[in-house]
């Protein structure tokens, strides 16, 4: 059962994933091959969960081969995660992380 509810929250996650890429997260290419990535945190795609942090790397991966960016590979060089607010019932934290990148 466990590996159900498991495998069962992945696919769901990737399923919607590709739509929630426009609404979840934000890029900006910056000077010198650098770019700035910004990704949403919530109870669908916790700031830890491996699985989560997965689905915004393959967001990051779309936006840098759609606008033909890095094409040799990136680097993250900084991660950074910030409160944006913490929900009044409920479990729940609202995060924005912010990836710092260049191409190598």
């Amino acid at each position: 059962m466990k590996y159900f509810l498991i495998f069962s929250s992945i696919f769901i996650l990737s399923s919607c994933s590709s739509f929630d890429r426009t609404l979840m997260s934000e890029f900006e290419p910056l000077p010198k091959k650098s770019f700035k990535f910004k990704s949403k945190s919530d109870l669908i795609y916790p700031e830890d969960s491996e699985g989560a942090e997965k689905i915004r790397m393959d967001w990051l991966e779309t936006y840098l081969t759609d606008n033909n960016i890095c094409a040799g590979g990136y680097v993250i060089e900084e991660r950074k995660v910030v409160l944006v607010s913490e929900a009044l019932i409920g479990p729940g934290k609202l995060k924005d992380i912010y990836y710092y990148g260049r191409c190598t």
